[in-house]
């Protein structure tokens, strides 16, 4: 059994509550020194990703205290706590740190804005690593990963990415850049995060109606609904109580128009997303 969500069916509660996620302070309980020995390779880019985003967050927070940055394209953010918050290991964190993340459906967020097949995505080779780094905004892969890869597979996707071109020259301002190539780049990643957001939006919105993974707080004993912790460009991290059927935790996009598709809801103990990452999974 799924949970069927229908996209920008959207609360006003889950919008605020989500927002105030760039004022929350990140208190970490948990002695993460042990990322400064982790040995990191160019064979799991996952992994290197991940320890660098850690280190980075814990220098700024030994640095200015709890402070949250964000990165910023367009109007779509990526938290700089984001990597830390996935490991539960927080003040606010609860027994299990429940993730929605988009990093393995580049296919059909394309699918969403041009009509493409997804399927054509799909094939492309290196398709898992292309779709991590594009909607990770993992730099250093993605310098060797062009985005050319997503040229010539089908033709309603080059009809998108043409109009990209045409569209970066009017709305990215010079004074971001005057390449024209870095400029089709930074439009298009602003319309794949857009697309990303509406569906994080509308999942957060959707878990908190129907109460999903609200439950009892074994402190107050009164009810508390999911709560947003993080987000990134392509994920959200949220604090909850378990998935309340007895089968995978599965959400189910529909847009009523594109295909559907499902997204496997990751529910984590502890310090259990480092393991995933060493494994060199994207969820």
């Amino acid at each position: 059994m799924s949970l069927l969500i229908n996209l920008y069916d959207i609360n006003s509660t889950a919008n605020r509550d989500m927002h105030r996620v760039r004022v929350k302070g990140c208190k970490v309980v948990k002695d993460l020194s042990l990322y400064n020995n982790i040995d990191v390779d160019n064979s799991n880019p996952v992994l290197r990703y991940h320890v660098s985003k850690v280190n980075n967050a814990l220098s700024i927070i030994s640095e200015y205290g709890t402070t949250r940055t964000f990165q910023r394209i367009g109007h779509n953010f990526y938290d700089n706590l984001n990597e830390i918050e996935k490991l539960g290991v927080t003040e606010y964190s609860r027994a299990e740190v429940i993730i929605f993340s988009l990093e393995r459906y580049l296919n059909y967020i394309l699918h969403m804005l041009s009509n493409c097949d997804p399927l054509s995505v799909s094939s492309i080779p290196q398709y898992t690593e292309l779709s991590r780094s594009i909607l990770s905004m993992d730099l250093d892969v993605l310098t060797k990963l062009s985005t050319k890869l997503l040229y010539g597979i089908d033709d309603k996707l080059d009809c998108y990415l043409h109009q990209c071109s045409i569209d970066s020259k009017l709305y990215v301002p010079d004074v971001l850049t005057r390449s024209n190539n870095v400029k089709m780049v930074y439009w298009l990643f602003n319309q794949l995060y857009e697309k990303c957001n509406d569906v994080l939006l509308s999942v957060f919105s959707a878990l908190r109606d129907k109460n999903y993974l609200g439950g009892k707080d074994p402190n107050t004993k009164k009810y508390t609904p999911v709560v947003a912790r993080s987000y990134g460009y392509s994920n959200m991290v949220f604090t909850g109580y378990g998935w309340p059927i007895n089968e995978e935790p599965i959400i189910e996009i529909t847009d009523g128009v594109h295909q559907s598709f499902k997204v496997n809801l990751a529910i984590l103990k502890p310090m259990e997303y480092l393991h995933t990452v060493q494994s060199g999974i994207t969820l």
